[in-house]
Protein backbone atom coordinates (compact mmCIF):
# COMPACT_ATOMS: atom_id res chain seq x y z
CA UNK A 1 0.00 0.00 0.00
CA UNK A 2 1.62 3.21 -1.08
CA UNK A 3 1.69 5.30 2.29
CA UNK A 4 0.00 9.04 2.43
CA UNK A 5 1.76 11.96 2.89
CA UNK A 6 -0.09 13.83 5.45
CA UNK A 7 0.34 17.73 4.09
CA UNK A 8 2.84 19.80 6.15
CA UNK A 9 1.47 22.67 9.09
CA UNK A 10 3.43 24.72 11.24
CA UNK A 11 2.50 26.87 13.81
CA UNK A 12 4.45 30.32 15.18
CA UNK A 13 3.69 32.01 18.26
CA UNK A 14 4.33 35.74 19.33
CA UNK A 15 6.39 36.27 22.45
CA UNK A 16 6.12 38.84 25.24
CA UNK A 17 8.04 39.62 27.67
CA UNK A 18 6.08 37.37 30.43
CA UNK A 19 7.06 34.00 27.92
CA UNK A 20 10.58 34.99 28.17
CA UNK A 21 10.61 34.93 31.94
CA UNK A 22 9.59 31.04 31.83
CA UNK A 23 11.70 28.76 31.69
CA UNK A 24 11.28 27.31 28.95
CA UNK A 25 8.81 28.91 25.52
CA UNK A 26 7.76 27.61 22.37
CA UNK A 27 8.76 29.83 19.75
CA UNK A 28 7.33 27.74 16.86
CA UNK A 29 6.68 24.01 15.89
CA UNK A 30 5.55 22.11 12.71
CA UNK A 31 4.18 18.92 11.69
CA UNK A 32 4.84 15.86 8.96
CA UNK A 33 6.52 19.15 7.21
CA UNK A 34 8.27 18.41 3.55
CA UNK A 35 11.58 19.89 4.65
CA UNK A 36 13.06 22.51 2.46
CA UNK A 37 16.53 23.02 1.61
CA UNK A 38 18.02 25.92 4.66
CA UNK A 39 21.15 27.90 4.63
CA UNK A 40 21.87 29.25 8.00
CA UNK A 41 25.36 30.36 8.10
CA UNK A 42 24.87 32.26 11.50
CA UNK A 43 22.97 29.84 13.28
CA UNK A 44 19.50 30.48 14.10
CA UNK A 45 18.73 32.16 17.34
CA UNK A 46 16.78 29.79 19.45
CA UNK A 47 17.36 25.49 20.02
CA UNK A 48 15.78 23.15 17.37
CA UNK A 49 14.84 19.64 17.37
CA UNK A 50 14.00 18.26 14.08
CA UNK A 51 13.00 14.68 14.09
CA UNK A 52 12.57 12.44 10.60
CA UNK A 53 9.69 10.39 9.90
CA UNK A 54 10.19 9.74 6.17
CA UNK A 55 12.98 10.08 4.05
CA UNK A 56 16.55 10.96 4.33
CA UNK A 57 18.34 14.78 4.49
CA UNK A 58 21.99 15.48 5.18
CA UNK A 59 23.20 18.35 7.03
CA UNK A 60 26.25 20.31 7.38
CA UNK A 61 27.33 20.95 11.39
CA UNK A 62 30.63 21.44 12.78
CA UNK A 63 32.76 21.25 8.80
CA UNK A 64 30.99 17.56 8.76
CA UNK A 65 28.28 16.42 6.78
CA UNK A 66 25.76 13.99 8.82
CA UNK A 67 22.97 12.08 7.12
CA UNK A 68 19.96 12.24 8.77
CA UNK A 69 16.95 9.34 8.30
CA UNK A 70 14.13 7.73 10.23
CA UNK A 71 14.30 7.32 13.53
CA UNK A 72 17.17 10.49 14.09
CA UNK A 73 16.43 13.81 14.46
CA UNK A 74 19.13 16.88 14.75
CA UNK A 75 19.23 18.95 18.10
CA UNK A 76 20.73 22.35 17.37
CA UNK A 77 21.99 24.67 19.70
CA UNK A 78 21.44 28.58 18.87
CA UNK A 79 23.93 30.81 16.69
CA UNK A 80 25.53 27.45 15.47
CA UNK A 81 26.19 27.99 11.50
CA UNK A 82 24.60 24.92 9.75
CA UNK A 83 22.82 24.18 6.48
CA UNK A 84 20.93 21.05 5.75
CA UNK A 85 18.56 19.60 2.53
CA UNK A 86 16.97 16.29 1.51
CA UNK A 87 18.89 13.88 -0.41
CA UNK A 88 16.11 11.32 0.01
CA UNK A 89 12.47 12.91 -1.09
CA UNK A 90 10.36 14.06 0.54
CA UNK A 91 12.44 14.52 3.63
CA UNK A 92 9.17 14.25 5.97
CA UNK A 93 10.42 15.74 9.63
CA UNK A 94 8.61 17.45 12.77
CA UNK A 95 10.36 20.42 14.31
CA UNK A 96 10.21 22.72 17.46
CA UNK A 97 11.66 25.24 18.35
CA UNK A 98 12.11 26.91 21.57
CA UNK A 99 14.09 29.17 24.12
CA UNK A 100 14.37 30.00 28.10
CA UNK A 101 16.19 30.68 30.95
CA UNK A 102 16.66 27.35 31.72
CA UNK A 103 17.32 25.65 28.52
CA UNK A 104 21.01 25.43 28.37
CA UNK A 105 21.52 24.22 32.28
CA UNK A 106 18.96 21.14 31.48
CA UNK A 107 20.57 20.33 28.31
CA UNK A 108 23.76 20.09 30.01
CA UNK A 109 22.03 18.16 32.50
CA UNK A 110 20.73 15.69 30.22
CA UNK A 111 24.12 15.58 28.88
CA UNK A 112 22.81 16.94 25.36
CA UNK A 113 25.74 19.08 25.39
CA UNK A 114 25.77 20.86 22.10
CA UNK A 115 24.69 20.57 17.90
CA UNK A 116 24.35 16.78 17.38
CA UNK A 117 22.50 13.91 15.51
CA UNK A 118 20.73 11.31 17.37
CA UNK A 119 19.14 7.98 17.14
CA UNK A 120 15.64 7.30 18.66
CA UNK A 121 14.63 4.26 20.32
CA UNK A 122 11.24 5.82 20.86
CA UNK A 123 10.13 7.76 17.68
CA UNK A 124 6.88 7.57 18.12
CA UNK A 125 6.72 8.90 22.11
CA UNK A 126 8.93 11.96 20.52
CA UNK A 127 7.02 12.44 17.72
CA UNK A 128 3.37 11.83 19.77
CA UNK A 129 4.63 14.88 22.26
CA UNK A 130 5.79 17.26 19.12
CA UNK A 131 2.01 16.73 17.74
CA UNK A 132 0.55 17.39 21.34
CA UNK A 133 1.94 20.58 21.28
CA UNK A 134 1.39 21.76 17.99
CA UNK A 135 -2.32 20.73 19.70
CA UNK A 136 -1.64 23.15 22.23
CA UNK A 137 -0.07 25.58 20.41
CA UNK A 138 -2.57 25.72 17.46
CA UNK A 139 -5.75 26.04 20.49
CA UNK A 140 -7.38 28.66 22.05
CA UNK A 141 -6.04 28.14 24.91
CA UNK A 142 -5.16 31.73 26.75
CA UNK A 143 -2.78 29.79 29.16
CA UNK A 144 -0.86 27.53 26.44
CA UNK A 145 2.36 29.23 26.64
CA UNK A 146 2.27 27.84 29.86
CA UNK A 147 1.60 24.33 28.55
CA UNK A 148 3.88 24.92 26.23
CA UNK A 149 6.47 25.32 28.58
CA UNK A 150 5.48 21.98 30.67
CA UNK A 151 5.55 19.89 27.47
CA UNK A 152 9.02 20.96 26.08
CA UNK A 153 10.86 20.43 29.19
CA UNK A 154 8.87 17.10 28.96
CA UNK A 155 10.05 16.57 25.30
CA UNK A 156 13.54 17.20 26.49
CA UNK A 157 13.22 14.53 29.46
CA UNK A 158 12.08 12.40 26.88
CA UNK A 159 14.41 12.70 24.24
CA UNK A 160 17.23 12.17 26.94
CA UNK A 161 16.09 8.35 27.63
CA UNK A 162 15.29 7.37 24.15
CA UNK A 163 17.49 9.07 22.01
CA UNK A 164 21.62 8.32 21.60
CA UNK A 165 24.78 9.34 19.74
CA UNK A 166 24.67 7.27 16.68
CA UNK A 167 28.91 6.56 18.21
CA UNK A 168 27.46 4.65 20.93
CA UNK A 169 28.18 1.41 19.75
CA UNK A 170 26.71 -0.76 22.22
CA UNK A 171 23.23 1.29 22.13
CA UNK A 172 23.50 1.00 18.55
CA UNK A 173 23.70 -2.74 18.51
CA UNK A 174 21.03 -3.30 20.78
CA UNK A 175 18.81 -0.85 19.15
CA UNK A 176 19.74 -2.87 15.50
CA UNK A 177 18.65 -5.81 16.91
CA UNK A 178 15.53 -4.72 18.44
CA UNK A 179 14.60 -2.85 15.13
CA UNK A 180 12.69 -5.70 13.60
CA UNK A 181 10.32 -5.41 16.46
CA UNK A 182 9.74 -2.32 16.93
CA UNK A 183 9.37 -2.11 13.01
CA UNK A 184 6.89 -5.01 13.26
CA UNK A 185 4.30 -3.52 16.10
CA UNK A 186 4.31 0.04 14.05
CA UNK A 187 3.27 -2.03 11.24
CA UNK A 188 0.77 -4.33 12.91
CA UNK A 189 -0.26 -2.52 16.27
CA UNK A 190 -3.92 -2.22 14.61
CA UNK A 191 -4.02 -5.92 15.05
CA UNK A 192 -4.00 -8.34 18.48
CA UNK A 193 -0.08 -9.02 18.83
CA UNK A 194 1.52 -11.43 20.54
CA UNK A 195 4.67 -11.63 22.53
CA UNK A 196 5.77 -15.05 20.66
CA UNK A 197 5.02 -13.40 17.84
CA UNK A 198 7.52 -10.29 18.60
CA UNK A 199 10.21 -12.80 19.80
CA UNK A 200 10.33 -15.10 16.99
CA UNK A 201 11.20 -12.22 14.91
CA UNK A 202 14.86 -11.39 16.59
CA UNK A 203 15.43 -15.39 17.75
CA UNK A 204 15.01 -14.87 21.06
CA UNK A 205 12.92 -16.45 24.24
CA UNK A 206 10.01 -14.03 25.32
CA UNK A 207 11.59 -13.46 28.31
CA UNK A 208 14.60 -12.18 27.20
CA UNK A 209 12.61 -9.76 24.99
CA UNK A 210 11.05 -8.43 27.55
CA UNK A 211 14.54 -8.13 29.07
CA UNK A 212 15.81 -6.08 26.01
CA UNK A 213 13.21 -3.72 25.57
CA UNK A 214 12.63 -2.88 29.21
CA UNK A 215 16.54 -2.47 29.36
CA UNK A 216 17.26 -0.35 26.04
CA UNK A 217 13.29 1.32 25.53
CA UNK A 218 12.73 1.65 29.33
CA UNK A 219 9.26 -0.05 28.60
CA UNK A 220 7.87 -3.85 28.31
CA UNK A 221 6.72 -4.71 24.79
CA UNK A 222 2.81 -4.62 25.78
CA UNK A 223 3.57 -1.34 27.25
CA UNK A 224 5.03 -0.02 24.15
CA UNK A 225 2.47 -1.27 21.80
CA UNK A 226 0.02 0.83 24.09
CA UNK A 227 2.44 3.57 23.38
CA UNK A 228 1.45 3.38 19.78
CA UNK A 229 -1.95 2.71 20.03
CA UNK A 230 -2.18 5.64 22.44
CA UNK A 231 -0.14 7.84 20.42
CA UNK A 232 -1.90 6.96 17.14
CA UNK A 233 -5.37 7.52 18.34
CA UNK A 234 -4.49 10.92 20.08
CA UNK A 235 -3.44 12.12 15.79
CA UNK A 236 -6.87 10.04 15.03
CA UNK A 237 -8.57 12.62 17.55
CA UNK A 238 -7.14 15.58 16.39
CA UNK A 239 -7.54 15.26 12.40
CA UNK A 240 -10.24 13.62 12.16
CA UNK A 241 -12.54 14.71 14.14
CA UNK A 242 -15.67 13.23 12.59
CA UNK A 243 -14.87 10.01 13.38
CA UNK A 244 -16.17 7.89 16.33
CA UNK A 245 -14.84 6.63 18.95
CA UNK A 246 -15.59 3.36 18.72
CA UNK A 247 -14.27 3.72 14.92
CA UNK A 248 -10.88 5.29 16.25
CA UNK A 249 -10.58 2.10 18.77
CA UNK A 250 -10.94 -0.76 15.79
CA UNK A 251 -8.24 1.64 13.90
CA UNK A 252 -5.89 1.63 16.50
CA UNK A 253 -6.34 -2.10 17.70
CA UNK A 254 -8.93 -2.07 20.13
CA UNK A 255 -12.47 -4.15 19.55
CA UNK A 256 -13.97 -3.65 22.94
CA UNK A 257 -14.46 0.62 22.96
CA UNK A 258 -15.21 1.08 26.53
CA UNK A 259 -11.95 -0.88 27.01
CA UNK A 260 -9.95 1.13 24.99
CA UNK A 261 -11.64 4.28 26.58
CA UNK A 262 -9.99 3.10 30.39
CA UNK A 263 -6.62 2.67 28.84
CA UNK A 264 -7.04 5.66 26.81
CA UNK A 265 -7.74 7.66 30.16
CA UNK A 266 -5.01 5.67 32.12
CA UNK A 267 -2.43 6.73 30.12
CA UNK A 268 -3.30 10.31 29.27
CA UNK A 269 -5.51 11.41 32.41
CA UNK A 270 -8.75 11.95 29.93
CA UNK A 271 -11.30 10.32 28.36
CA UNK A 272 -10.70 10.37 24.39
CA UNK A 273 -13.92 12.81 24.60
CA UNK A 274 -12.20 15.41 26.69
CA UNK A 275 -8.94 14.77 25.03
CA UNK A 276 -11.12 15.99 21.96
CA UNK A 277 -12.26 18.90 23.35
CA UNK A 278 -8.95 20.56 24.70
CA UNK A 279 -7.55 20.34 20.87
CA UNK A 280 -10.77 22.28 19.44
Amino acid sequence: MEEIIIPGKAKFLSISDFEKALPFYLRGIGCRYTQEPVKRPHGYPAFQWIQCSHGEGQILIHNKTYSVKENQGMFLYPDIPHEYKAVKEPWIVDWIDFAGSQVTSICKLLQINNSCILNTTNSEILLAKMRQIYAIADSNNPTKQLECSAFIYDLLVTLHKHAFKPNDASMQNQFSKLQPVIEYIHLNYHRYITLEELAELIHVTPEHLCYLMKKFLKVRPFEYITNIRINKSKELLIDNRNLKIKEIARMVGYEDASYFCTVFKKFTGCSPGEFKRLFR
